[in-house]
């Protein structure tokens, strides 16, 4: 079904011995205070050992004030040990390692201490509305992508993905149905995505020439009047090829069903789709499911990269499991 699966591929400086990646996803293994975990480095390591050819720590938060409890930050420099580690370990096992970059929006509402950053006023009840972003902390949270970048490279990572998807602050900037500004940041789809353009300039700027960079996208915005469009997001995806993006994860879904409502997003936790203990609270990237990933154009032709499902977690925890169990 798919002849190069099993395939070595290089992108920019980054050879992978397959084209199978285990995506970035929230597991709520990380600790209270958002640092990476024994459980969390050895989780990852079966599926190195399993046969995954890159591996995404998971999502990852970038800005200190709005980085949420129980999920990976890589915001401040205290981070830097175990995010090291991580990499020493899997890079010792003979894997290839990346981390998504985040900032939530409104799926940090879970933890009441971190601040919800959203392009527009959003209400989220009758009595507490969310103020706009300023210009300020529009270029906070710039310069807070490109430090975690530099970050993320000193710890070790091999590449690093912007989530601008599934109705975060990226993708609501993104949205027309989400941005109602009326400055350079909201309006035409150009202005829309200057946000977006500014933080993979910040992280280009911050990564060797050599490191691939990832994102995930959205394909169209579902459900949602007045929504990217397919042809938006494709335009909106030559730029950010041109501002230094290698590689797209197409992704379906967001956090929003209504005009302005947000929802309850699904849970996070991989233990609990593969069938193992049920996970502690909803994950912000759980809602959303890929329907198609890492295709290089719109007719079907081959794709570059395959990203697991979740029924094929548990497949990958020996020594070629990979080649025994998925399609070559």
């Amino acid at each position: 079904m798919y002849p190069h699966l099993l395939s070595p591929i290089t992108i920019r400086g980054l050879e992978l011995p397959n084209r199978i990646v285990y995506p970035a996803m929230g597991t709520k293994m990380a600790t209270q205070d958002k640092f990476v975990t024994e459980q969390l480095i050895h989780y990852q390591l079966a599926r190195v050992k399993g046969g995954s050819g890159l591996n995404f720590l998971e999502v990852a938060s970038v800005y200190e004030p709005a980085s949420p409890a129980k999920f990976v930050s890589v915001a401040h420099d205290r981070f830097l040990p175990m995010l090291t580690r991580f990499n020493d370990v899997l890079h010792a096992a003979g894997g290839k390692t990346g981390v998504q970059l985040w900032l939530g929006g409104v799926a940090v509402a879970s933890d009441p201490t971190a601040r919800i950053l959203t392009p527009s006023p959003m209400p989220l009840s009758a009595d507490y509305t969310v103020p706009a972003m300023t210009l300020d902390d529009i270029d906070a949270a710039v310069d807070a992508f490109g430090r975690a970048a530099r970050r993320c490279v000193e710890a070790g990572f091999d590449t690093l993905e912007f989530h601008a998807a599934h109705g975060y602050t990226p993708h609501m900037f993104l949205s027309g149905a989400l941005n109602q500004r009326d400055d350079e940041y909201g309006g035409s789809l150009e202005n829309r995505a200057r946000f977006l353009l500014r933080i993979i300039a910040a992280m280009r700027a911050n990564v060797p020439a050599d490191m691939p960079l990832f994102m995930r996208v959205d394909a169209q915005d579902d459900y949602l009047q007045g929504g990217l469009t397919t042809e938006e997001v494709i335009q909106f995806c030559s730029w950010a090829g041109e501002a230094g993006i290698d590689v797209l994860d197409v992704s379906r879904g967001n956090l929003f069903r209504g005009p302005h409502q947000p929802r309850r997003p699904g849970r996070g936790d991989p233990r609990q789709r593969a069938g193992g203990p049920r996970g502690d609270g909803p994950g912000p990237v759980g809602g959303p499911r890929v329907r198609d990933e890492g295709q290089p154009g719109p007719r079907g032709r081959d794709r570059l990269l395959h990203r697991l499902q979740p029924g094929m977690l548990r497949r990958l925890r020996r020594p070629g499991d990979a080649a025994h169990h998925l399609p070559a």
